[in-house]
């Protein structure tokens, strides 16, 4: 299902625009996706792009050894990219940052790991 779901993500970012790698996103262009309604094809992207910036930090935290986050059980893709964008809307001066930079940092903020003893 991962699988198809990041097919998916692929296929709506190059028919959203052909010339625009999901690296190349920024904070607000994702920021317009996920203002969108909760079932719609923005929405859809903003999930997407969420639960692949995901996959990133997961296969960084592996090859590091160190997490940057820790996501609660249950936690839902709406409620994900809901903590991003209201990070977002806080920093405006993060706007034109890096998508996943700033999509990965906003996480971190939310659900930081528990400090071991």
């Amino acid at each position: 299902m991962k699988i198809f779901r990041g097919i998916i993500l692929a296929s709506l970012i190059c028919l959203w625009a052909p010339a625009v790698s999901p690296q190349e996103l920024t904070g607000a262009d994702l920021a317009e996706f996920c203002a969108a309604p909760v079932e719609s094809h923005g929405m859809e992207i903003c999930r997407l792009y969420t639960q692949w910036v995901l996959s990133g930090v997961a296969i960084g935290a592996m090859l590091t050894k160190k997490k940057t986050l820790c996501l609660p059980k249950g936690v839902t893709w709406n409620q994900l990219a809901a903590k991003w964008t209201e990070y977002l809307g806080g920093h405006p001066e993060k706007w034109e940052q890096n998508g996943m930079i700033m999509v990965s940092q906003a996480l971190a903020q939310a659900f930081p790991c528990a400090k071991k003893k």
